[in-house]
């Protein structure tokens, strides 16, 4: 699975109602021109007896870490926020994208953009670090998307922040699923090539003889609920038949 597909599915299970467990203080404020958007104000601050709950969700997604239930409401815009339902936190906000220019806006630059959406992370971090590994501009929408990860010991971890920031500045969407959720696990060597040897011959016995050759497109480090870490490896397999196909295996570290 390539890092682009796993990241849209990633986020249209958190938008749609199949979120990662998470826990977001909104405490510190954000940096640079944060001052001239004050939307994050709005939308962080929201007070949740205005809005009206729309649905009641859940996953079975346990393994990536995905929790239960999650709580859809909206506003009287259509925007829809996105609550756990176990510690209570907004954990996603996904905007009506009909209303989110009223015409009165300019178009920002791509640097103004970005500088949003840093700042928008840093809000959303409780004081975490987070390293952006993406940013792809929308034609259709309009939208600059934004992802950024929390490395744990040199690799990416499930811990991620997404944003979308549209070409005015407002914020489109976001997702930060599983903020702090890293807070007690301490960064350690890992054995990649014994996690890497361990794949191979996880490949092997899936595919046998109809494997050509394989791709790592990505590695994640997932937190379990015994607080155990897995290595979540997204493979590319060539069939020897010319056919392309995608395989994921998640190995204990």
């Amino acid at each position: 699975m390539s890092k682009k597909k796993l990241v849209t599915i990633i986020i249209c299970a958190v938008i749609l109602a199949a979120l990662l467990i998470g826990s977001i203080s909104f405490s510190v404020y954000a940096y640079g021109i944060a001052e001239e958007n004050k939307e994050d104000d709005i939308i962080l601050d929201v007070d949740q007896s205005t809005l009206q709950l729309s649905s009641d969700t859940a996953s079975n997604q346990s393994d990536n870490g995905v929790i239960e239930n999650v709580n859809i409401y909206t506003d009287a815009d259509s925007n829809q926020y996105i609550y756990d339902s176990k510690t209570g936190k907004l954990c996603a906000y996904n905007g009506n994208l009909s209303s989110l220019n009223n015409g009165n806006q300019k178009l920002l630059t791509e640097k103004k953009i970005t500088q949003i959406a840093d700042n928008l992370c840093k809000r959303l971090s409780n004081g975490n670090y987070y390293t952006m590994t993406d940013k792809q501009y929308d034609e259709e929408t309009e939208i600059y998307n934004f992802t950024y990860y929390h490395f744990v010991s040199g690799y990416k971890s499930s811990d991620f922040i997404f944003v979308g920031i549209d070409s005015y500045g407002n914020i489109a969407n976001f997702a930060a699923p599983n903020v702090d959720s890293f807070k007690k696990i301490k960064n350690s060597a890992i054995d990649i090539s014994a996690l890497k040897n361990q794949l191979e011959i996880d490949i092997k016995n899936t595919f046998a003889t109809d494997m050509q050759s394989y791709k790592i497109d990505d590695e994640i480090i997932a937190l379990q609920e015994d607080n155990s870490l897995k290595m979540f490896f997204y493979v590319e397999i060539t069939l020897t038949d010319g056919t392309i196909t995608t395989y994921q295996d998640a190995i204990d570290i």
